[in-house]
């Protein structure tokens, strides 16, 4: 039977090189990073039950969905490993039963929040990403509201590390849910005696004697150009709480929470690798 598997993320996680990775397992897996992009509109869908609503009015979506159809009638699979779809577990359960899984990917919220802070994403904006990927606390179903008046402060990096704290609050609640693959950390996906990768790659039934072992890769790695800062005490605490809960370590935690070491580390040319 044919699974449909969704990569779930804040973004910023190594999905490109997971599509890379995942799309040598099986010529009759499709696999996809970003099927739909931006017009998931993750955050519009946020804990919400619109899934319909936002399908009818978006036709790259009904596009999605056909292709996913189609795929699993001739008994393939598919596999989506973008960030964007981060909101719709509850749909895809519902639409796909017991074909549908999906793992949480994670990566510490330093890193994440210096990584996005790279880019346009956390800037108020009518960009597609900007606007409807983004979670921010006067999202109707924030978990964390009460950083909405601090908010408009925010350094991007802030800004960051709610994103961060929003989406994985969410994902951690899925755990429990019906297609649930496991939690997959960004940092055991890519040394030889860490094991995520292969473990992924086995649960989405691919042959684990077939594994390639493939470097990093990030087509969109940009140069950060100001100050990584963080002032709200009250923000760090919880971002800091919660990767403890999904699994990091105390030390690596206050190692990589350093801003200093993060201004200096993405000041640096960072360029992708190359396609091949």
């Amino acid at each position: 039977m044919g699974k449909v598997t969704y990569i779930m993320s804040t973004g910023r996680c190594s999905t490109q090189f997971l599509a890379r990775l995942l799309a040598k397992g099986d010529p009759n897996t499709m696999v996809v990073h970003e099927g739909a992009g931006p017009n998931f509109k993750p955050a519009l869908a946020f804990r919400q039950k619109n899934f319909d609503e936002i399908i009818a009015n978006t036709h790259q979506l009904q596009n999605q969905f056909s292709r996913i159809d189609k795929q699993l009638t001739t008994g393939g699979s598919f596999i989506d490993t973008g960030w964007p779809a981060y909101s719709w577990g509850p749909y895809f359960q519902e639409r796909y039963g017991d074909k549908f899984q999906f793992a949480h990917l994670v990566r510490n919220p330093y890193s994440v929040a210096a990584s996005m802070s790279t880019h346009s994403l956390l800037e108020y904006g009518d960009g597609s990403l900007s606007k409807f990927g983004i979670i921010r606390p006067d999202n109707p179903r924030a978990y964390f509201p009460e950083f909405a008046g601090a908010y408009p402060d925010f350094s991007m990096f802030e800004r960051g590390l709610y994103h961060w704290l929003e989406v994985n609050t969410f994902l951690k609640s899925q755990a429990d849910t019906v297609g649930y693959l496991g939690k997959y950390l960004f940092e055991d996906m890519y040394f030889p005696d860490n094991n995520g990768a292969i473990d992924l790659w086995e649960k989405c039934g691919f042959d684990p004697g077939a594994f390639q072992e493939m470097p990093a890769y990030d087509k969109y790695n940009c140069r950060n150009r100001g100050e990584i800062t963080v002032g709200n005490r009250g923000l760090g605490q919880a971002v800091f709480q919660l990767a403890l809960a999904l699994g990091y370590e105390q030390e690596y935690l206050e190692l990589w929470s350093n801003t200093d070491l993060l201004t200096e580390y993405y000041r640096n040319t960072r360029l992708g690798r190359p396609t091949d």
